[in-house]
């Protein structure tokens, strides 16, 4: 039997694309070995590399079969665990703040957390003041627009423009649990803490591309909560009192959904080479839910991902 080795090369891809994700989920491998996997990229240069020199050679089948087992290896990688940013501007809190500046909101107010190259937390605090501490030097300075309904902080630069900020900002963000009912955070090339307990939302967003995002809204009641992920890492906490709706999206990410152990979840999962790990939910085509589920008291999602990693962890926190 002749074997095509245009179909041998495809056929090694996805053969190594479907048993790195079943390796982790079946035990055999420890997933935290993976999440650096992405690193290894210059891997498929060099591997693309060695089945050009041995083109035209005895060996051209195995200069393809390595090329395709690594490119396999690193995207089947990606698939099981997501990749694990490290992020850009350092780890989250690893700075000092110092200095701050405060002011008050009205009932009904917006937070809006717009962080780029930097290292962002925000929690709840009481009544209506609102604080915005940075630093780790007086030129780290976030650009703070605050009016009675409405708290925005940008970074120096403005939203999205990585090049020429402060590398390495941090902020610590106190956002007033008495007043605010909207709160919007977007991350790009940075990290965020956000464990928002005593909120009363009616909406949350977050947005965050190339970082390492977490939010709880746990100890929060929330009517929607809408994010994406891109090339990046996002956990999600749920509230424990429920959730009437949402959408979460990942792309080339990881995607963690955090539970309370008693809460009913439906989840509606859509996406492409997606590797999902929903322990606990019984499927319906692409609806899994908690068996007995009741949109009273319970989270609705529906999840959009592709080329990415999304699981539903119960009983723990996303902080």
């Amino acid at each position: 039997m002749r074997v095509n080795r245009g179909f041998l090369g495809w056929g090694i891809f996805f053969i190594v694309l479907g048993l790195v994700p079943l390796s982790v989920r079946m035990g055999w491998v420890s997933g935290q070995n993976l999440t650096e996997a992405w690193r290894l990229w210059p891997l498929f240069l060099i591997a693309a590399g060695v089945g050009l020199v041995l083109r035209r050679t005895p060996l051209e089948a195995l200069g393809g079969i390595i090329a395709a087992a690594t490119g396999g290896l690193l995207l089947g990688s990606l698939l099981a665990v997501g990749p694990s940013i490290g992020v850009v501007c350092g780890p989250a809190g690893s700075a000092t703040v110092v200095a701050s500046t405060t002011g008050t909101l009205s009932d009904g107010a917006s937070v809006s957390l717009q962080a780029a190259c930097a290292r962002a937390t925000a929690h709840a605090g009481p009544g209506g003041d609102w604080q915005v501490a940075w630093g780790p030097t007086q030129k780290d300075r976030p650009r703070i627009l605050s009016d009675p309904s409405t708290l925005q902080v940008v970074g120096p630069g403005g939203s999205g423009n990585v090049f020429g900020l402060a590398a390495g900002s941090t902020w610590d963000v106190t956002i007033p649990a008495g007043v605010t009912r909207t709160v919007v955070m977007e991350v790009d090339a940075g990290s965020a803490r956000a464990p928002l307990d005593g909120l009363a939302l009616d909406a949350a967003t977050v947005q965050t591309n190339a970082s390492d995002v977490r939010v709880d809204f746990g100890g929060s009641t929330v009517g929607r909560i809408d994010g994406e992920v891109n090339v990046g890492s996002l956990r999600v906490g749920l509230p424990a009192t429920g959730l009437a709706g949402g959408r979460l999206g990942a792309n080339l990410s990881s995607l963690v959904i955090c539970a309370p152990a008693q809460l009913p979840v439906r989840i509606y999962a859509y996406g492409s080479l997606v590797s999902w790990d929903l322990p606990g939910l019984t499927r319906d085509g692409s609806m899994y839910e908690t068996p007995g589920f009741t949109a009273a008291g319970g989270a609705t999602l529906r999840v959009d991902a592709n080329l990415s990693s999304v699981r539903l962890e119960w009983g723990g926190t996303c902080r």
